[in-house]
Formats: structure tokens, sequence, C-alpha cells
């Protein structure tokens, strides 16, 4: 067989050629994963362990601490313990020696026990109860009738009367009256010499006639006048002329003592007084009516004949018989209008001043409508009404001639009024003050009608002459606004209260002097300021919101935000006592023109007349 046969070649598929690993002797690729997972771990347990040796250490510092407060728990309990047993201790002995006081005050009652025959009518059982006059007295009656005066006092009951807030029991709105300056001053209008009817019966054992004389029992009170009312006895014997008792120029220096009031008074006990352990007791007081308002009483005045006594409050004044405690009247705007600038009604505003006019038959009041209204009291309506002032008058004064009416305001201006030619003059303060704030908060005319005292919250206390209007002199002394003045009965001196809790009486004969020889118009404008010495009373431990003088000079009253009501012998700055009568404020003072009597307003809605003598 022939042909061509190609050559037979066996060709191979071409095959890739693999690439060949590296065999390289080493770990294996899964354990050095367990490895690091193994390290991972042991890092994590470490700071396990170091978080769980911190917890273990604060578990220490706060079992240590719990430890130590425990300690100082059961030490705490141990001192209380100690303190109750201790206090038991006082309380007993404290018991002990009340009761011992008690068994003193009772043994004093019965062997200086006044006799029946001796007291005035008003304080004797009454004739229509003849059955009373032999019954005897329970121990109850005999320890409520003794004022609390005689009982010994330690220094720790002398305590700091706690600082008056200005809430208001009674009525909330009156909270805004301390905000703004009391404006009733107990102005001295002494009227030593009068001839009256003995026309005056005394008065019916009424509610307020009891608590004048189960307050009383035990006090010597002065016999009554002709009027039925009751005057301090005559001391112008023995007592030195009027102008020995102001101060001279080396008193100037003196600085005297201070005395602590006495505690607030309980809820069981209506008054007390306190006395000072220093001097002889010269004066007993005994409450003899009680007057219950709907608000603060701003202000009180006693009329010139000593027979009614006016109050102002909440947008009406009151009127009561001094002798029986009753209430003659209201009076009271009956078409009130708002004030200018204000959306108040006048109703709405209380009467910061009442004066009588000197012949009694007028009553002048001042509010805080910016109004004077003078007003009859026999037909009980206004007859004029003096409009000028742009603020609340906080003050003002009749004169006693009855020719001016001098007026206070908040609006620094002090207004004249002439009745006689029904004209007016006007001061502004800013005119002789470089202080535009400053205020006239009091307002006081002399006995003679010729100078006009004002107290102003700048602390200055400016003398005006009533007829030219021009400034005469000013007084410096206080540190804070003065809330009162009042000049003596002879008229030659001042006496002025102040929100620095002093009191001053002020020797103001140089003034005198100055205005009988006046110097050069030029001297006058330069020098205005008199070296005129006064005597400072301090004690009161809040402000010192009134002041009166008796009608003898002897003895000088203030009134304090601290509650309390003080008796100052104004010939040596000396505390007789002090009268806690109040529950608030003692807003307002004066004294009666007969003598004998005081009475007071204040913040807790209650007006209060009181009967003093010497003993």
């Amino acid at each position: 067989m022939s042909g061509d046969v190609g050559p037979v070649y066996n060709h191979r598929p071409m095959q890739p050629t693999a690439i060949r690993t590296s065999t390289t002797p080493g770990v294996p690729q899964g354990r050095a994963s367990l490895f690091d997972s193994i390290d991972a771990i042991k890092t994590e347990y470490k700071l396990l362990h170091a978080e769980l040796d911190g917890v273990r250490n604060e578990r220490d510092e706060l079992e240590m601490k719990l430890k130590s407060q425990l300690a100082e728990l059961n030490s705490v309990r141990s001192a209380l313990y100690e303190l109750e047993v201790h206090h038991s201790r006082v309380l007993a002995r404290y018991e002990e020696e009340a009761h011992q006081l008690q068994a003193e005050r009772d043994q004093r009652f019965e062997s200086g026990r006044v006799s029946e025959g001796s007291l005035p009518a008003f304080l004797r059982p009454s004739p229509h109860n003849p059955d009373s006059s032999n019954r005897p007295l329970s121990a109850e009656a005999q320890a409520r009738s003794l004022p609390r005066i005689d009982r010994p006092h330690s220094s720790s009951s002398l305590a700091r009367i706690d600082m008056l807030k200005t809430s208001r029991p009674i009525d909330g709105d009156a909270d805004r009256n301390l905000e703004r300056p009391p404006d009733n001053r107990a102005h001295k209008r002494p009227r030593t010499g009068r001839d009256h009817p003995d026309s005056y019966p005394p008065p019916p054992m009424g509610a307020q006639s009891q608590n004048a004389s189960s307050s009383s029992s035990a006090m010597p009170v002065p016999s009554p006048n002709s009027l039925g009312l009751y005057r301090s006895p005559d001391v112008s014997s023995g007592r030195e002329p009027a102008e020995r008792t102001l101060p001279e120029r080396e008193q100037l220096q003196k600085e005297p003592p201070r005395y602590p009031v006495p505690p607030e008074i309980p809820d069981r006990n209506d008054w007390q007084v306190v006395y000072n352990p220093r001097v002889q007791k010269a004066l007993g007081i005994c409450l003899v009516h009680t007057f219950a308002h709907t608000s603060v009483v701003c202000c009180i005045r006693f009329s010139p004949d000593g027979k009614l006594l006016a109050t102002g409050c909440k947008g009406s004044t009151h009127l009561y018989n001094v002798l029986t405690g009753e209430k003659v009247c209201i009076l009271s705007d009956p078409d009130p209008a708002p004030a200018k600038g204000s959306q108040t009604q006048t109703k709405d505003y209380y009467i910061r001043s009442v004066k009588f006019s000197p012949d009694g038959k007028l009553l002048a009041t001042g509010s805080e409508d910016n109004e004077i209204r003078i007003w009859d009291i026999d037909a009980r309506k206004i007859i004029r009404t003096l409009k000028g002032h742009t603020e609340e008058i906080y003050s003002l004064d009749f004169s006693r001639n009855g020719r001016y009416i001098v007026s206070g305001s908040a609006d620094r201006t002090l207004w004249i009024w002439d009745l006689r030619q029904r004209s007016s003059k006007m001061i502004h303060l800013s005119k002789d003050s470089q202080d535009f704030e400053q205020g006239i908060t009091s307002i006081a005319i002399s006995p003679d009608s010729k100078l006009v005292a004002a107290g102003c919250m700048d602390t200055i206390v400016r003398l005006y002459d009533i007829e030219t209007v021009e400034l005469v002199d000013t007084l410096h002394g206080h540190e804070n606004s003065v809330y009162s003045v009042s000049f003596t009965p002879d008229g030659r001196g001042l006496i002025t209260g102040s929100l620095d809790k002093q009191l001053r009486l002020w020797n103001i004969m140089p003034i005198l002097q100055n205005q009988a020889n006046p110097p050069s118009a030029t001297v006058r404008r330069q020098y205005p300021i008199a070296n005129c010495p006064c005597i400072s009373f301090k004690g009161h431990n809040d402000f010192v919101l009134s002041t009166a003088i008796t009608p003898d000079s002897r003895w000088i009253i203030s009134g304090s935000k601290d509650r309390s009501v003080s008796f100052w012998d104004a010939r040596n700055a000396d505390l007789q006592f002090t009268l806690q009568g109040h529950k608030n404020s003692v807003i307002a003072l004066h004294t009666s023109p007969l003598g004998g009597m005081l009475a007071t307003g204040s913040g807790d809605a209650t007006a209060r007349i009181w009967s003093f003598s010497s003993v």
C-alpha cells in the first residue's frame, strides 16, 4: 500500500504551569490567631483585675466613712441625751422659782392692798351691784388684777424683742403702712387750768371699764378732777424750774446708759411693765380702755378739754368718750374721690394725722389721698378741704392760736394754711437741701405759734418762722430719718424720735434768742446752725416712731417698732419703766392735756388709754 502517509506525531494539549507555593517551615496560620486571642484575654483580665482592686479600695473607704459617721451619730445622741437631762433640771428649777415669785407676789399683794375707800370712783364696785362691794376677790382674780410690775427680772429674762415683721394680723392691706412713715406725732398741747362744771358722772361698769379695774386694783391712781378724768398729782412744789430740765452744754458728751426692753407679751397676758432696777420707782400705770379697730391705728389725739379721743385708721376717723370708753361717732367722707394720678378710692387710704382745733370744735385730718379735711365735730360734716400736696400727707398740726394748720408730706413740701385769711404758703425742702429725696414725716408748732418744727427723712430737723416761712435753723445729730417731733410745754425744748432707735431732747433756747435778736441776713444764710445742747435717750431695740411729754415736763414717753412704750426722766434721761402693752409697733402716742393719761395707737389694730400717777 502506497500512499502518502504523513509522519505520525502525538500532540499533547498545552496545560498551564501550576504556581508552586512556598513550603518554608513555620507556625501554622490557625495557631497564630489562637495566640492573639489568648493575649487579648490576658489583657482584658488584667484590666478587670485592676478595676476590681479600685472597687475594693472604694468599698473600704466607704466602710471607714460609715463607721466614722456612726460614731458621730452616737456622740450626737449622747449630747442630746445630756441636753434633755439638763433641760429637765433647768425647767424644774425655773418652775420652783416661778412658784416662789408667785408666793412672794401674793404676799406683797396681801400686805400692800389698797382699801376700797381710797380708790377712785371708776375703780370701785358698781353701785348697781351692792353685793359685789363685800365680795372678796378670789386668788385667781387677785393675781389677774395685779399688773406684773414688781416681779424681779433676771438679765436673761430681759431678752431683746424680735424685729417686727411688717405683716398685719388683721388687715392684710395694712402692710404698706410701715413702709411709709407714721404721720401722727404726739405733739404736746398743755392745757393746765380749766374750770368746768361737775356735770360728768362716773362711767358705767362696761366691758372696757372692767378691763381698767381688773388691771389696776393694786395700783395707786390719781383722784378725778371736775370732769371725772384723772390728773397727775401736782409736783410743782418740789420740781425744778422748767428750764433747769433742759440739757446744758456740758451734757453733750454724756453717753446715757442703754436699757433692755421686756420680752414680747405672752398670749395669756394682756400687758406688763418692767421697771428699771437702777432708779427709784416713781410712777405707776394701769390700763383704762382698749378700742379695737379693723385696721392699723396710724394716729391718735386727745381733745383740748380731755373729753374726746380721736384715732385715725383705714378710711375713717373714730371719736371716743374718754370717760366712758364709748364710741361717739365715725367720721368718713361720704363721697370719696380718687387721688390725682391714682386709681384707688379715698376710702382705701389711711388717715395719717388727726388734730383738734384749740377750741375743740374742729378736727383736721390728713390722709394718703393728699388732702386735708376739716370737720365740724358737732355737725359731723366736712366744712373745708385743703388741697395742695401732690403726695400723701404724713403729719399736720393746729397752731395754739387757731389761725394756722401746718402740714408735711412725702412730696417734700411743707404747707402753712392761714385759716383766717384763707391763704397758704408752701416751703419746698429742695431749696435748702441737696437731698431731693427727703420727705417731711412729722410736724409740730411751738406753743407761741411762731415756730414750726419739721422732722425729715434726711435725718435733719428744720425750724421755720411761721410768719415769714424762712428757715430759722436746723438740728443735726440723728443718724437716720426723724419720725417724730414735739415741743415741750414751755416751748424751750424740742423732742425728736428717729429710726436710729434714739430720741433726743434739744435745748432750743439759743435758737429762740437768735430769733429775738436776729443776726444779719448774710450771717443767717451762711451760718444757720445754732449750738443747741441735747440729751440722747437710748434703750429701744428698733425704730422710735412716736414721742410725747407730760404736761409737767417731767416725763418723756416714746413708742417704738419694738412694741414697747418707754417712760424717761426728762432731767437725766434715766428710764423709769418700759410698758409692753401692744403686740405690734406703737405708731402713735399722746398725753392728755389734763395730765395723768396716755393714749397709744398700734399696728395691732388697737388703741388704748392708760392712767399713770406718781407713787
